[in-house]
């Protein structure tokens, strides 16, 4: 005999249903918008193609009423594989989240740079005093 899930495993249940869900869609996206023209894009796309294969046999594991150790391992294969995937996009997905707020520094630098200015006389450079009279 099934017993009914109480209200909080029902709770924790649809959770579970909704963050699957979630990397479900989150992976697909990615997989859609991945240009597949670099070796890089190639291996991200084939981690994303082995993550949505997990990310469908986790609920038919789950809804099967499989043993929690069968679960668990559906989950831990589905977690290496949005691993194997992380190096990749962060690797490749741009500049670093400060890099906004270097870029007047760099801006700066280049400027100065493209002057002339020698890299000794650009730090710390004292403003000039008019002689006295």
């Amino acid at each position: 005999m099934i017993k009914a899930p109480s209200s909080c495993e029902e709770a924790g249940l649809t959770a579970i249903a909704k963050s699957i869900q979630d990397l479900d869609d989150l992976a697909r996206l990615l997989a859609k918008g991945l240009s597949r023209t670099k070796p890089w894009q190639q291996n991200i796309a084939a981690h994303l193609t082995d993550a949505d294969r997990l990310l469908q046999l986790l609920p038919i594991t789950i809804a099967m009423d499989r043993p929690d150790t069968e679960i668990v391992a559906a989950a831990g294969d589905l977690q290496l594989a949005c691993q194997q995937c992380a190096p990749g996009l962060i690797r490749n997905a741009g500049p670093p989240a400060e890099a906004p707020a270097q870029a007047p520094e760099r801006s700066l630098r280049e400027d100065l740079a493209l002057r002339g200015i020698p890299s000794s006389a650009r730090q710390r450079r004292q403003p000039s005093r008019p002689a006295k009279m």
